[in-house]
């Protein structure tokens, strides 16, 4: 680091070498990863949610946090990022439990109660909160208390997230792309060089895991409970960073309605969790009971693959990214109806033909007979 400094890196220079040995360092890992999972018989095994054929290793996550970490480490200006070390207490709670989950399994408490334990990490002693709620329910400022629980909720939120959406090849991933390319220009723009640089590489490791994940075949690898959990819970920091940002109105590139632009930029895994959980609830379920009623369930039971799933997605969060910036300049509860509405429209539409495909035994089964041969090719 101090030879770093020596050599006068720009900012730009340093955020262009994250991306790229954030990037080498998981190309190298992520094969080593798959060896040791093959010769340990470590894989993810199929069942009836889920939608690989074959026995896969699932510990991408592991390359994914190593990479991230050491590149942060080595590039960082630990000024331009004070809260470095809470920020890597709190990673470290969350990896080593994605590590036990994608190992031996962890119930839903244990789970619940580290993710408790990381956040309050974040929260008391990072000083990462939300302290203003920009205007929603004609409330700016809020007290500690609030604060503290409002913050709590968000960070676990979309920790979990991330992770409910990790069901498809390369869907987490390049929808973490998305939000991670989308923050980091802004925080760029916005002179804030740390966390530009943490969206860098972040970003780096990602495209590798994506060939593995999407195109490889012999070293075919998914993300796991690990990366999806540290994926999220960075984005948590990120998102609480941006929002308390944007109560400075001097900023070079200054949103009128963050929570507006968050909720946008990250609609697809926010929306679908919520949606799910809540659909559970009034059938009587309990909210983290195991189905197949995700989005991208459903647009896979219409006859679209693996890639195609992911594909649309990634457009679509891409879409949202960048119509989610215009609608911050219309009344905060317009845009935010406005995202819900579309976004309800957009679920109903996989879910409506999914069931007339299943009531009425519509040619859609013969379209999904045919994509089903191609998806199985894909999973294996």
């Amino acid at each position: 680091m101090e030879y770093l400094d020596q050599l006068h890196l720009t900012d730009e220079i340093r955020i262009l070498i994250a991306s790229i040995v954030s990037f080498i360092l998981s190309f190298y890992f992520i094969p080593v990863l798959v060896r040791i999972a093959h010769s340990r018989k470590i894989y993810d095994h199929p069942n009836g949610r889920t939608s690989h054929l074959r026995p896969t290793p699932r510990l991408a996550g592991i390359a994914i946090f190593i990479s991230v970490i050491l590149t942060i480490s080595m590039l960082t200006r630990i000024i331009s990022f004070p809260q470095y070390q809470f920020a890597i207490a709190g990673s470290m709670i969350i990896f080593f439990i994605g590590i036990k989950d994608d190992l031996i399994g962890i119930s839903f408490g244990k789970k619940f109660i580290a993710e408790i334990a990381a956040s309050c990490v974040l929260i008391l002693f990072a000083g990462f909160r939300f302290t203003n709620l920009h205007g929603y329910f004609g409330v700016h400022e809020i007290g500690y208390i609030l604060s503290f629980f409002l913050t709590l909720l968000i960070i676990i939120g979309i920790t979990n997230a991330f992770n409910l959406l990790d069901g498809v090849d390369g869907l987490s991933g390049s929808v973490a792309l998305t939000a991670f390319g989308t923050f980091g220009i802004w925080f760029y723009i916005n002179q804030e060089p740390g966390y530009a640089l943490i969206c860098a590489a972040t970003i780096g490791s990602l495209a590798a895991f994506l060939w593995f994940n999407i195109w490889s075949k012999k070293n075919k690898i998914f993300m796991g409970d690990t990366g999806a959990l540290f994926l999220g819970f960075l984005m948590s920091i990120l998102v609480i960073q941006f929002n308390e940002m944007n109560l400075n109105a001097s900023l070079p590139w200054p949103i009128i309605a963050s929570p507006v632009v968050s909720f946008g930029v990250l609609l697809i895994p926010i929306f679908d969790t919520c949606r799910v959980m809540l659909s559970r609830i009034l059938q009587g379920k309990s909210p983290f009971y195991p189905d197949k009623s995700h989005i991208h369930h459903h647009l896979l039971s219409i006859g679209f693959s693996h890639r195609q799933v992911t594909g649309i997605l990634f457009l679509v969060s891409i879409f949202y990214a960048i119509i989610s910036f215009q609608l911050q300049y219309l009344n905060i509860y317009l845009s935010t109806t406005i995202l819900v509405v579309s976004a309800l429209i957009l679920t109903y539409i996989p879910v409506y033909f999914n069931q007339r495909n299943k009531s009425e035994n519509l040619p859609w089964t013969v379209i999904k007979s045919e994509s089903q041969k191609n998806q199985d090719k894909l999973s294996g």
